[in-house]
């Protein structure tokens, strides 16, 4: 459903993945994408549990490192996380680019 763009959809599918397997961090980071605010405590809450589980997935890294920028809290470093352990990510570099 997340992948057609059935969002609305895939959330309670999320979340009861989640509730099952709360370590499998793709489904966290997913359902991280759903809330409408990426920034919110739950929101990195979902996103913390995503890089303990999957250390080098640079989307976990990107979005933490540009929501805390953004709120004027850091960031960077995770920015730099991110180009580091996926060097060939366009998401790593375009996210990091406006903020390094």
């Amino acid at each position: 459903m997340f992948e057609t763009g059935d969002w609305k959809g895939a959330a309670p599918e999320f979340e009861a993945a989640v509730a099952r397997a709360p370590q499998v961090g793709r489904c966290q980071f997913s359902l991280r994408r759903l809330r409408s605010n990426g920034s919110s405590a739950e929101a990195m809450e979902h996103l913390d549990i995503c890089s303990a589980s999957i250390p080098h997935y640079a989307p976990t890294f990107c979005a933490d490192g540009f929501s805390r920028y953004s709120k004027g809290g850091g960031g960077v470093p995770n920015l730099q996380k991110a180009v580091e352990v996926q060097p060939e990510s366009r998401e790593a570099h375009l996210f990091s680019g406006g903020c390094l």
